[in-house]
């Protein structure tokens, strides 16, 4: 149910952001260290649904939501 000020969108989009750590050859780095176990991930490349950086097409005019999850182990 809406509320009565709440705004009529037209599309709503579920953004996950995520930090991967690759290795030179553009693979996903398996080979925890200490400090990743500890304090999580600190990956060097940022992902929007799981690619880096994707392209969003939106149509003027238009009303939308964004949810936004942040799945990074960023500090």
């Amino acid at each position: 149910m809406r509320a009565a000020d709440e705004p009529t969108v037209a599309t709503e989009r579920v953004l996950v952001l995520d930090d991967v750590d690759l290795d030179d050859e553009g693979r996903l780095r398996l080979d925890a260290d200490a400090e990743d176990v500890a304090l999580g991930r600190h990956g060097d490349v940022i992902l929007v649904n799981g690619m880096e950086r994707p392209g969003i097409e939106v149509i003027a005019g238009e009303t939308e939501r964004w949810r936004i999850v942040n799945e990074s182990r960023r500090g």
